[in-house]
């Protein structure tokens, strides 16, 4: 229902937090925490309010590039 959701870099992230936590980069992931969150956050709520029946439109700019 969301295909430009970037659904490969919220599991990856995922899995390197939860199996490889020593090896995070501390910068990188604050980076994550206060740029991409945010954004998917924003993502999530634009996901939410957009019926699930209607052909999605663009997504608003700059909340797709989570983790970029």
């Amino acid at each position: 229902r969301a295909p430009d959701a970037p659904r490969l870099q919220i599991c990856g992230m995922r899995n390197i937090a939860a199996h490889s936590y020593d090896t995070v980069d501390l910068e990188i992931a604050r980076g994550i925490l206060t740029g991409g969150i945010p954004k998917l956050k924003a993502y999530c709520c634009y996901i939410i309010n957009t019926k699930c029946d209607e052909p999605q439109s663009a997504a608003p700019a700059g909340v797709i590039d989570v983790f970029e």
